[in-house]
């Protein structure tokens, strides 16, 4: 992207930030808690109370890592 996209400094700066940076959510790449779908319903407006569907989506997701790493531990 840098030589085909970008002209100037800034803006290739701007892409080694982003990429430099990345991290992966396992919690939304797993779907654990709906997190996931909780953070596209509040990107596009769906949710009034954010706040509270979000700690309900960690706490459920928290419980899905739990679980997850019992299930680990037996093996």
């Amino acid at each position: 992207m840098k030589g085909r996209s970008t002209y100037d400094i800034d803006s290739r700066r701007v892409l080694d930030t982003l990429y430099n940076s990345k991290i992966v959510d396992l919690a939304c790449t797993y779907g654990w808690g709906d997190l996931d779908k909780t953070i596209g319903q509040a990107c596009v407006g769906d949710i009034d109370g954010y706040v509270s569907a979000y700690n309900a989506s960690v706490k459920l997701g928290n419980r899905n890592i739990q679980t997850l790493l019992k299930t680990l531990a037996k093996n």
